[in-house]
């Protein structure tokens, strides 16, 4: 049995969702592992329309790296980002996205605890202050942002 909520604000699905996990809580493993029964977490995930709401909410470079991750598979060289000459500076980038995650979760776009898209990349060799070598995002949402990039892209 697959159920999907979708389609509904994020407080309701939580909510149809918890008592769905505690009505299945209620059958033993044993009467669960006869039927092959998987129990999903309440983890927060990205869709297309969060992505889209959380790209237009963020500063130009900050979309810029979003953007070439996406492209790119996941990852963003931070020489493509920062011009031939090196001029465009990468600092603040990570916080810039991290906030906006932040204040999607306080404006209600999604739910608290969302992943952040991209990280920025260092050389773990390096114990002085470096430059980012580019920004990483997961696997997973690579096709979820080039969802919503097209969809902003229309």
């Amino acid at each position: 049995m697959r159920i999907t909520i979708d389609d509904i604000p994020d407080e309701i699905a939580q909510e149809i969702a918890t008592g769905l996990i505690a009505l299945v809580a209620q059958h033993t493993p044993v009467q669960l592992a006869e039927h092959k029964a998987v129990v999903m977490s309440l983890t927060p995930e990205w869709t297309p329309d969060r992505a889209a709401a959380f790209m237009r909410d963020i500063p130009a470079m900050a979309d810029r790296i979003v953007r070439l991750a996406a492209a790119n598979n996941g990852w963003a060289d931070a020489s493509e980002l920062r011009g031939p000459e090196g001029e465009d500076s990468l600092r603040g980038q990570t916080t810039a996205i991290t906030k906006a995650v932040k204040r999607g979760a306080r404006k209600g776009l999604w739910p608290e605890g969302m992943q952040v898209p991209v990280s920025a990349t260092y050389d773990a060799n390096v114990q002085s202050y470096q430059r980012t070598s580019g920004f990483s995002m997961p696997a997973e949402l690579v096709p979820i942002f080039q969802d919503a990039i097209r969809r902003l892209d229309k």
